[in-house]
């Protein structure tokens, strides 16, 4: 898996929204602090890495 990064894009691997990851954990336990709208408010939660998937510019689609 490639590694995620602070502005990534990414998406849960069972689905959902395309995520902004906002965060990324410094001491090495891969969790991802992720936001994204829904609707006009903005939501954020802590994702593990292993469970989210990078994507690319076509892959952006809502979610």
């Amino acid at each position: 898996m490639s590694e995620i990064n602070v502005g990534d894009v990414v998406r849960l691997k069972s689905g959902g929204p395309a995520m902004t990851v906002a965060g990324v954990s410094k001491n090495n336990t891969s969790a991802c602090l992720c936001k994204w709208f829904s609707g006009f408010d903005v939501k954020e939660y802590i994702f593990e890495a292993l469970a989210l998937e990078k994507l690319d510019g076509a892959n952006h689609g809502g979610g």
